[in-house]
């Protein structure tokens, strides 16, 4: 069953041009859950993906920290880069089973 909002790359795309408007779908970065891991996608003067790190006792939203995964200078390319089991950003993002959690 597909739990992703997205129906095709560029919905994603068109919400993230690195300016913060809510009432225009425009943020500034999400975090989401793929495969029972947390993720952060920041957009703005660099684009990233970093995983979300919790100590024993913590759950989501409450987290410890972040472990930068990869980053980029735009949009684009980061889509392309190789993010977790030698699948690109765009694959993980764009996956049946890749949740969005919050968005800001």
């Amino acid at each position: 069953m597909r739990i992703n909002e997205y129906n095709n790359i560029s919905e994603f795309i068109s919400q993230y041009s690195g300016t913060w408007s809510p009432s225009n779908e425009q943020w500034l970065g999400l975090e989401f859950r793929y495969k029972d891991e947390y993720y952060r996608f920041d957009s703005g003067d660099n684009f990233s993906v970093s995983k979300i790190i919790f100590s024993d006792s913590d759950t989501y939203p409450m987290s410890s920290g972040y472990e930068p995964l990869i980053e980029s200078e735009t949009l684009e390319s980061l889509l392309k880069k190789k993010m977790i089991s030698n699948l690109t950003f765009a694959d993980v993002i764009m996956a049946d089973e890749t949740e969005i959690l919050a968005k800001d």
